[in-house]
């Protein structure tokens, strides 16, 4: 049965047989009931009961007749599209064979005429730009050449003198010539990336090259790793990779910051004079004050270590703090009070105060009147007359004395140019008993 089947009966001759084969059951139903003696109105009542609802009987009839053709239609139209499908795919296959096959042709056309053309002359190719700056790196014939070659590398574009270098330095045999490479960028505070160009020196296979990497390294990891297990400076450097020398040295006294509040006993003393050990340039040649930043990190520690019963502890902590620019409040308060009182450790604790006590200058602006601390001036009297070294001479009577009496700060200034000052005041000011201390009496009986 096609689309266009002509045999096919249409819906109304299918709907007309329908309700003429319900109404021949009906009839027949009917005539049956009437035979057996009931009246012909209610035999016809009485068959349409029984046949059930007619309408319902057409509608199944109607399904089955027209059920099977409309399965058929939606079966031959699924085949119809199937067909067409295939149709198409198996043209668009052929057409694509030919393209390939046309392809090909045109391949083999042109190898036959490469072929048959003999082949040009090939350029000689030069070395590349790569290869050409590497060059003076296999080329190094002395120290003195790598040490050029080192300073013409810094004056490059940061990030392109950093990748020359770690291109090179694999291609320098000498161990000597590796060592020269290093020093043009530490100089004058070092370069942008000088830790990355020291990382190829503290993993090199030569232990004078890594141990001067390591010496270099400690002013920009603010610890020292000689002696130390790779492991540790690889852990640090973890961290500053490729940072920039400034990022890497902030973030180096941060963690030496850190390590200043947990530390205690002698760990701590190392610590705190592991500044004295430091070169600050890589940072100051950069405008970024490193000091400032920590002294504002570890200011509130150094009152307590100054103000120590441990008298090492104490000393190391003057010692720190000298390195500052101090305000006027903490050098007063602090400073001043162990200057001017009998809670230093040792002499050369006393030193130290007076260095830190000193630096940044403006020290009779601080103490204007000699009168409010007549005791301080006599121990310091006494100190430069009766320890009379250069140093003293210079820390303790140059920077301090000299300000407090408004004399003129002469580091020269000897034990006997110091008594003959304190005998020319004595006659001015008479001593009075009461007022007299040990220090004025022992310097009054020179």
């Amino acid at each position: 049965m096609g689309w266009f089947d002509t045999t096919a009966r249409s819906e109304a001759e299918i709907e007309r047989e329908i309700t003429d084969e319900i109404e021949f059951h009906l009839e027949q139903r009917t005539r049956e009931l009437v035979e057996q003696g009931m009246d012909a109105g209610k035999a016809r009542t009485e068959a349409e009961r029984r046949f059930g609802s007619p309408e319902r009987v057409r509608q199944s009839c109607r399904w089955i007749q027209l059920g099977e053709r409309i399965m058929l239609q939606r079966v031959q139209l699924a085949l119809n599209v199937v067909l067409v499908v295939a149709v198409v795919a198996l043209g668009w296959s052929l057409w694509h064979s030919n393209q390939n096959t046309q392809d090909q042709l045109r391949k083999l056309a042109a190898l036959l005429e490469a072929r048959a053309t003999p082949p040009a002359p090939e350029t000689p190719r030069g070395p590349s730009e790569l290869e050409r700056s590497l060059e003076p790196f296999r080329n190094l014939k002395d120290a003195q050449s790598a040490s050029a070659l080192a300073v013409e590398t810094t004056g490059l574009e940061p990030s392109r003198g950093r990748t020359r270098m770690q291109d090179g330095w694999p291609l320098v045999a000498d161990p000597k010539l590796r060592l020269a490479l290093l020093a043009p960028f530490v100089e004058g505070g070092g370069h942008s990336f000088a830790v990355d160009i020291l990382d190829l020196a503290a993993t090199d296979p030569a232990p004078e090259v890594r141990e001067e990497a390591f010496r270099y390294l400690k002013d920009y990891a603010w610890q020292d790793f000689s002696g130390k297990p790779l492991s540790v400076y690889q852990e640090w450097y973890s961290h500053v990779r490729g940072m920039d020398t400034v990022g890497c040295v902030r973030t180096s006294m941060l963690a030496y910051c850190a390590r200043l509040r947990l530390l205690s006993g002698a760990e701590l003393r190392r610590e705190i004079e592991f500044l004295d050990r430091v070169d600050l340039a890589p940072t100051n040649a950069r405008a970024f004050n490193l000091l400032a930043e920590l002294w504002g990190q570890v200011a509130g520690e150094t009152s307590n270590w100054i103000q120590s019963d441990d008298g090492e502890l104490q000393l190391a902590g003057l010692r720190f703090v000298a390195h500052f620019k101090l305000d006027r409040q903490y050098r007063e308060q602090v400073l001043g009070g162990l200057v001017f009182s009998d809670n230093l450790k040792s002499m050369e604790n006393m030193i130290a105060a007076c260095r830190a006590f000193a630096a940044g200058g403006q020290v009779r602006a601080m103490v204007s009147n000699i009168n409010k601390k007549p005791d301080a001036i006599y121990r310091l009297m006494r100190l430069v007359i009766e320890h009379d070294s250069p140093e003293v001479r210079e820390i303790v009577g140059g920077g301090v004395l000299a300000p407090l009496l408004s004399l003129e700060s002469n580091p020269s200034r000897g034990a006997a140019e110091w008594l003959a000052w304190w005998k020319d005041w004595r006659t001015q000011h008479p001593s009075k008993p009461e007022g007299e201390c040990d220090d004025s009496r022992w310097l009054d009986a020179r």
